[in-house]
């Protein structure tokens, strides 16, 4: 998964993991649509996310205002 991403990215992958881990008070890790997404939203990549109702697709509005508030 973390190949294809350069340094900075994966960086912004690893933060987002850590953040919803503990918002979710450690039950919780994202899915790599989320991870996909949060970086591309951090990096100012267009991006389009297509998953059915509750997969959680908030939260990758969320992740990136827990690590850039």
């Amino acid at each position: 998964f973390w190949k294809k991403y350069n340094e900075r990215e994966e960086l912004i992958g690893l933060k987002a993991t850590l953040a919803m881990f503990i918002a979710s008070n450690s039950k919780k890790i994202p899915w790599m649509f989320q991870l996909e997404t949060t970086i591309a939203l951090c990096t100012k990549t267009d991006t389009l996310v297509d998953v059915g109702t509750g997969y959680g697709k908030t939260f990758c509005m969320i992740l990136p205002a827990l690590l850039f508030p």
